[in-house]
């Protein structure tokens, strides 16, 4: 029997949130993006109230904030939005959305942790994009891997060798990538964030998501 924890790892819903994210942090957020996002509110949320986790709530609640914030955006107020990423991940002042700047021993970038990103990578046969702009161990890229194998997971039949292969990688990269640095980030962004709640809510959005994925695959893991 297919458990409820398996239904959302084989949704596709998973990809389309990890998809949205990774737009957020790699570049300025287009109305394109955000709409066809929340056009997929109804379902985001029918698939998130069958979890039993506080952070599945926790997303519910935001990306219903979002609609709501989002339908407010226009004019001053969006100009204002494109600041604030310029603000945050383009200044001294903002934050670093780079895995080795938050574990390297030196905090710079093209540190020990990003060698570390490039190799999983290589080993799986993945190399970067020419049309990406960002290493291997930005934020964008790494939650744009974890969009990439979660659209695979939904392509697969749940609870087969080759579905619980490519979630033991989607696990393996959370634990030991993502969610040791990410949530940091995640909080640092919450607390230089000024102007716009937008990149506050993609910050809890953000983090959510991952305390969510890290309790549902290893309630998996315990499965098998």
């Amino acid at each position: 029997m297919i458990s409820i924890n398996q239904t959302w790892i084989s949704s596709p819903i998973r990809s389309q949130v990890y998809s949205f994210l990774s737009a957020c942090f790699r570049d300025e957020i287009t109305p394109d993006i955000i709409s066809a996002f929340l056009g997929k509110k109804a379902e985001m949320i029918k698939a998130l109230q069958q979890l039993s986790d506080k952070n599945s709530a926790e997303m519910e609640s935001i990306i219903k904030r979002i609609s709501t914030g989002w339908a407010e955006v226009s004019g001053e107020k969006r100009l204002q939005l494109r600041k604030e990423f310029a603000f945050l991940f383009l200044t001294p002042e903002g934050v670093k959305p780079f895995e080795s700047v938050y574990r390297g021993k030196k905090k710079l970038l093209m540190d020990k942790p990003w060698e570390e990103v490039r190799s999983f990578f290589r080993e799986l046969g993945l190399e970067k994009s020419p049309e990406e702009d960002h290493p291997e161990d930005h934020a964008a890229v790494e939650l744009g891997f974890m969009a990439n194998f979660a659209h695979m997971t939904s392509k697969t039949e749940t609870g087969d060798e080759e579905w619980q292969e490519i979630v033991a990688i989607q696990n393996d990269f959370l634990q030991n990538h993502i969610s040791r640095w990410i949530p940091d980030l995640c909080d640092d962004i919450l607390e230089k964030g000024e102007k716009v709640e937008f990149y506050n809510l993609i910050a809890r959005l953000t983090k959510a998501l991952i305390g969510l994925e890290k309790n549902l695959f290893n309630q998996q893991k315990g499965r098998e």
